[in-house]
């Protein structure tokens, strides 16, 4: 099952979103993600947060490749509040991004995000963004 494809298709919560700064030192993108509630978000432990490229032959935003989860875990439920990720940016220099998190409300625990029945998929999406060279941040 494609969850980000799912949560595409579904309308964006607005208790759910993303604030996005660039980390000083490394390769790397500091993400608050704040939840308005009521009660939890499921999310994907391993790549919660997708880094996406926009592509301007295509126009379409595409996933970036990034370092592949090399086990399943249960997903996570997040409380109402506030959360902090750091994201690996592995983009070319000057390209334009976004960020992505895809969860699940209504889902049961200890199963992965599409295993968990959630009632239903959504996605939260940052603002675009221009990455850098090492340089010039």
């Amino acid at each position: 099952m494609n969850l980000l494809l799912l949560a595409s298709l579904a309308a964006a919560d607005p208790r759910v979103s993303l604030t996005v700064e660039r980390v000083p030192a490394g390769n790397a993108l500091a993400v608050q993600v704040t939840h308005g509630g009521p009660g939890p978000i499921t999310v994907a432990s391993c790549q919660t947060l997708q880094v996406e490229i926009f592509d301007a032959t295509t126009e379409r935003w595409t996933p970036s490749s990034g370092n592949p989860c090399l086990r399943t875990e249960a997903a996570m439920a997040l409380a109402p509040g506030e959360h902090s990720f750091n994201v690996p940016l592995a983009v070319e220099a000057s390209a334009l991004i976004r960020v992505v998190l895809v969860y699940g409300l209504g889902c049961r625990e200890g199963l992965t995000l599409d295993e968990a029945g959630c009632t239903r998929y959504e996605a939260a999406l940052s603002g675009s963004l221009t990455a850098f060279p090492e340089e010039n941040r």
